[in-house]
């Protein structure tokens, strides 16, 4: 198996003073299954590996993929990175989670097709700013982790040049409805010099109104991405009424735990939504009729329950009452329907009314149903009438 090493000469160029890296002091011994070990002197804080002739290190390797892996040279040691190749790529015999950097021990070996990786250690790198004419010896810190003053070395900056992870959401404040969908645009940024897998999470709203999960974002130093995320309450009566702070964070694969620097507002209005329906629609006299309330809104409603009908046909029997129906509950209420006026003669006729729900802020519902209103005198009082004074008169003339 052919192994193949090239430079990147064009990692020691300075572009609009951008700080680049020198060669690494150090080694890595790559060791074919058949051949002779090779030792690698590294000159960049990142390589890649692969079949693919335009990676630093080619391994002329069937069971290679043209882009296998990545190393990454922060703070004093190596990362390995598998690039989602078809055979894997192994630390110390155990396979490595595609597109997440792992530390690289230097008595650990990396398994890549049918060769063995190793290194050595004491590697630094170099990194030099032409435009203030500064060079000096700095270890690639891991993001998010400050050096111990006791216990490690000082870490030297260069005058102004800072390295940060920069999480923004667009909007900051989110004025909706209930159950109404919003799009959050969540910005990140990677201002370090190394690369990263970072996984996005919101912190104080609900899990359930979070509608998509953001994949993963892998940042190169100096690269932005954005994602969107929806945002949605499943159900009105969930969502109460009132102002919600939530931030993102973004979580590293190196350890590092970046969150938005200020909180958001997520405000949701108050609701009225309520669902009104009888039992049964028609009825006779005396009769009791079940009036079914769902308070699906989002907030505590104060009603009363009252009746209309033509002329004032049929009432509720009792004092009507302010009512209260918290947000989400369900009720029945039984009422008896009393029938005010009647006709005098005749047959029992249908009287439709309207259960009417008065809400407090001034909103009404109506329903519609029916009640069988009976005669003052029913047909067959008058039929018997009838017949009793024709009888009494056919006796008169008789007589």
């Amino acid at each position: 198996m052919a192994i193949i090493m090239k430079g990147i000469a064009e990692s020691t160029k300075s572009e609009n003073g951008i700080a680049r890296r020198l060669p690494i002091k150090g080694e890595i011994l790559i060791t074919p299954d058949e051949g002779e070990r090779i030792t690698y002197e590294p000159d960049a804080g990142v390589l890649y590996i692969g079949r693919a002739t335009d990676r630093e290190i080619v391994l002329n390797d069937p069971n290679v993929s043209r882009r296998h892996a990545r190393l990454e040279h922060r703070a004093g040691g190596w990362y390995i990175c598998d690039l989602g190749s078809t055979n894997g790529t192994y630390l110390n015999g155990a396979p490595i989670n595609p597109n997440v950097p792992v530390r690289w021990e230097p008595s650990q070996t990396v398994r890549i097709g049918n060769s063995t990786l190793a290194w050595k250690d004491d590697m630094r790198t170099q990194v030099i700013t032409p435009d203030r004419d500064i060079t000096m010896i700095m270890e690639a810190p891991v993001m998010g982790q400050m050096a111990d003053p006791v216990s490690s070395s000082p870490v030297a900056t260069v005058p102004g040049a800072t390295e940060k992870v920069f999480v923004e959401v667009t909007p900051t404040t989110v004025q909706v409805a209930p159950y109404q969908s919003v799009e959050l645009t969540v910005s990140i940024t990677n201002d370090t010099s190394t690369v990263d897998l970072f996984n996005i999470e919101c912190n104080g709203l609900p899990k359930e109104w979070i509608r998509n999960s953001p994949a993963p974002l892998a940042l190169r130093p100096g690269q932005s991405e954005t994602v969107k995320v929806i945002v949605r309450p499943p159900q009105i009566s969930a969502a109460k009424p009132g102002l919600y702070r939530y931030h993102f964070k973004a979580s590293s694969a190196s350890g590092t735990e970046i969150t938005t620097s200020a909180e958001n507002e997520y405000i949701i209005g108050k609701h009225e939504a309520i669902n009104l329906s009888i039992m049964p629609k028609s009825l006779e006299a005396g009769d009791s009729l079940t009036v079914y309330l769902h308070n699906t809104g989002n907030t505590t409603i104060v009603y009363q329950l009252d009746i209309d009908s033509k002329r004032n046909a049929v009432a509720f029997s009792g004092e009507k009452q302010h009512l209260i129906l918290q947000a989400g509950a369900q009720e029945a209420i039984q009422e008896e329907i009393v029938v005010t006026r009647r006709h005098l003669l005749g047959l029992a006729r249908a009287t439709p009314f309207e259960v009417r729900m008065d809400l407090e802020t001034g909103k009404e519902l109506r329903v519609p149903g029916s009640v069988t209103v009976r005669p003052l005198v029913a047909w067959y009082w008058l039929l018997l009438l009838v017949i009793t004074l024709g009888g009494a008169a056919w006796w008169t003339y008789m007589g």
